[in-house]
């Protein structure tokens, strides 16, 4: 559907254009929001959920929620609006945000395969932390790794509004190049940096836990069990007794939290696999060439989708957010 603009810039018609492709991402965009909006609610709602490895997880939910209010809205507005020469700034801003908003989830996902990778590497310091940790350090150290993506976006950004700036360009058009001005090796190596680096980081985690897991379950099945010697029971001294009542570890129930934040883990892994390494290894390839219509268009389909289907793995895969949930409905 073409709507016709009075508005021209230059010698350029604009025109307003909503394709079947902005129509998907409008409505990827609000389930998006709804679906993490909600799980971020149960983690605000309910303190069973309002633990350390969750905090990663509404930090991944608050990432799709930005990308699709900021990053996604400037997209369908380039999109929609077809022959329109834009402001450099604006088009700086659309690409920053590309930028921002994408290695922010992708390093997310990397906070959380290195929280199971700690978890089962050292179990013991992996204890202490969580419990001394207060959700004011998470907070931390969220913040630290969302200024770690600045440290390389910057002199990105910089560098291509000095370019700009240095020809006298005031507006790109028709719309805003997704690529920049900066210099290829630049770019390239951004995207290898946001992008590459993390997903290697996040698979090198993935199959480290996993061979970590199976050598622990066939260790456990060729443990001999030796008979103790039988030590008469002795009546309880009530001068020795501990008065503070202190919670027992329950065992089990530190298995199930375990096995659950590993399927977690294993579920992401596999949208991951699905959605966003495809359009990274196609965005790689794309500079020497290597390039599709309509493969970019199914890829970049996919990788919209991970928005919504993480949310939803999130919530059946964690029993705190699942009994919360289960909550919410009996409600």
């Amino acid at each position: 559907m073409t709507l016709p603009n009075r508005t021209n810039h230059g010698n350029i018609s604009a025109s307003i254009s909503f394709s079947s492709r902005s129509i998907y991402y409008l409505l990827v965009d609000f389930v998006t929001v709804f679906f993490n909006g909600f799980i971020s609610y149960l983690f605000y709602r309910f303190t069973s959920c309002q633990t350390v490895f969750n905090c990663y997880v509404v930090k991944l939910c608050v990432g799709y929620i930005a990308q699709s209010a900021v990053k996604h809205l400037f997209e369908l507005f380039n999109d929609v609006y077809l022959h329109v020469a834009f402001p450099v700034g604006m088009c700086i801003f659309l690409r920053y945000s590309r930028f921002v908003e994408s290695a922010h989830i992708l390093n997310t996902h990397t906070l959380i395969a290195l929280n199971r990778l700690w978890a089962i590497a050292a179990p013991f310091s992996y204890r202490n932390y969580n419990q001394s940790t207060s959700l004011m350090t998470i907070a931390k150290i969220c913040a630290v790794s969302f200024l770690y993506i600045h440290v390389f976006v910057i002199p990105w950004m910089v560098v291509d509004a000095v370019v700009k700036n240095s020809r006298n360009i005031t507006i790109e058009a028709p719309n805003c190049s997704p690529s920049g001005s900066a210099p290829f090796a630049m770019s390239y190596a951004l995207q290898l940096v946001l992008f590459g680096g993390p997903i290697l980081a996040i698979l090198t985690c993935y199959f480290y836990i996993l061979c970590k897991r199976i050598k622990i379950k066939a260790a456990r099945k060729n443990l001999v069990v030796v008979a103790a010697p039988l030590i008469p029971l002795q009546p309880p001294n009530p001068l020795n007794a501990n008065p503070v009542n202190r919670p027992a570890e329950n065992p089990s129930r530190n298995k199930q939290n375990k096995d659950a934040h590993f399927l977690t883990l294993t579920l992401l892994i596999i949208s991951l696999t699905c959605t966003l390494l495809p359009s990274q290894v196609y965005s790689s390839l794309v500079p020497f060439g290597i390039q599709s219509r309509s493969t970019y268009l199914v890829l970049w389909a996919l990788y919209a989708l991970s928005a919504v289907s993480d949310p939803l793995l999130l919530v059946f895969s964690i029993p705190s957010f699942r009994a919360a949930l289960k909550t919410c409905l009996h409600c």
